[in-house]
């Protein structure tokens, strides 16, 4: 079974090399911010980013675990490498930048626990296998 992954010391870091996010998010996998169809049938789409999504982490040491997998706990935002599922689900590497979640908007304090944790990662670019 794949897993998701990220090497969160730049671009082009080998699956051998990347750590496994824990713990593992919920995805739809990559989508694109564009589609645009030319007038000879021809799809395009632009702006890839994949949203990695926690449900509930129960203390704030978790919550910057997490962000460290990223390197976000030091960055807002970070250039990455994660092996991720793309459109058509088949796992792959990707260049990206991860974005640190937003308070109030991709993260929240809500019963006593952190929950609804959205890390984005932005301007995916498809790695050679």
């Amino acid at each position: 079974m794949a897993m998701y992954k990220v090497g969160n010391t730049g671009f082009n870091i080998a699956t051998a090399s990347m750590s496994i996010i824990t713990p593992q998010p919920r995805s739809t996998g990559v989508q694109s911010t564009k589609r645009t169809f030319a007038a000879n049938g021809n799809v395009f789409e632009s702006a890839l980013y994949i949203e990695l999504l926690f449900s509930v982490l129960p203390t704030a040491y978790e919550y910057q675990q997490l962000l460290a997998q990223f390197d976000l706990n030091t960055f807002i935002n970070k250039n990455v490498t994660i092996y991720a599922p793309d459109e058509q689900f088949f796992w792959q590497r990707f260049n990206g930048i991860a974005v640190r979640p937003e308070m109030g908007k991709d993260a929240k304090r809500d019963r006593y626990m952190i929950r609804d944790i959205t890390i984005l990662v932005k301007h995916l670019e498809l790695l050679a296998p």
